[in-house]
């Protein structure tokens, strides 16, 4: 007999009181899987050397789906944007899906150490690189059928140049494992060295500027797609200095703090969608009608 799990999502075995993660059986009571993970251990990810830890060790920032693969929550912010502009919930979250997958995929994993091409090509880019990666998604607009994933390929790019500025596709983000010229001596203090950047609290201006310009690109692809007729019709854009206090909050705070405040944001597109409609509604049952003669 099983039960369904509750944060993770796996399937909870009754009797034995495992999950079953698809990939291999879990224990919450100890948070940690019974047998080894199928993936080899990453240099550039020292917690994947513990082959029995669940989520990179740190799960108010990652969920491990399968028993194999960790996944940000950072995708999150991509959806709730892309909802704010007048995407459909399911579309918004075929693109915050496509621009994670990025970190997901192994041929695209930026962590390994000889995916050099692949950090070059959506971690670490060039303006010409990204500037294809919209083109890509220009060309599945008009006569492809996966202008979402293109989409969320591109913002992925887009979105890691305000993060990874200053880095290259060779060493990655390494070089900020070395503060002020001095050298961490221990194996953890380094690597959360590294990982800082990453985090939207590092530089609260830059994260709130890479919002702004997901919110600007949405805008444009949201255009786009409209002008091909090829898609259903969006809802209504949210005026951004309506959610901007929102997204304020939320680069600034920490990991387990992000879902509430988009949360809140949602909730308060919904309010303003209906305030939106009432005042339509009004105006239309207002207007004179006009005789024919």
């Amino acid at each position: 007999m099983s039960n369904c799990a509750f944060i993770t999502g796996y399937e909870r075995d009754g009797e034995s009181g495992l999950d079953f993660a698809q990939a291999r059986f879990f224990s919450s009571s100890v948070g940690r899987f019974l047998s080894a993970d199928s993936m080899p251990p990453d240099l550039y990810a020292p917690q994947t050397f513990n082959l029995y830890r669940y989520a990179l060790n740190n799960p108010q920032r990652y969920v491990d789906r399968d028993g194999r693969y960790e996944k940000d929550v950072h995708q999150e912010l991509t959806t709730a944007l892309a909802q704010m502009v007048g995407f459909s919930k399911s579309d918004a979250e075929a693109i915050g899906r496509a621009t994670q997958h990025i970190d997901e995929n192994p041929s695209t994993d930026p962590e390994a150490i000889l995916n050099v091409n692949a950090r070059a090509t959506h971690h670490f880019t060039t303006v010409n690189t990204r500037a294809q990666h919209w083109f890509n998604f220009l060309k599945e607009v008009d006569s492809g059928d996966d202008a979402l994933s293109a989409l969320g390929t591109f913002f992925h790019a887009q979105q890691d140049s305000f993060s990874h500025e200053g880095f290259n596709p060779v060493t990655g983000q390494v070089s900020s494992g070395f503060r002020k010229g001095v050298i961490l001596t221990r194996w953890d203090d380094f690597w959360e060295e590294v990982r800082k950047v990453d985090k939207t609290n590092y530089n609260p201006s830059k994260a709130e500027r890479m919002a702004a310009d997901t919110i600007s690109r949405l805008l444009e692809a949201r255009s786009r797609m409209e002008r091909s007729g090829r898609y259903a019709a969006f809802g209504r854009a949210i005026p951004v200095a309506l959610i901007q206090p929102y997204i304020a909050r939320w680069v600034r705070a920490k990991d387990d703090d992000k879902p509430k405040i988009l949360d809140e944001m949602k909730a308060a597109y919904d309010a303003w969608n209906l305030r939106m409609f009432i005042i339509e509604q009004t105006k239309k049952r207002h207007q004179p009608v006009r005789r024919q003669l």
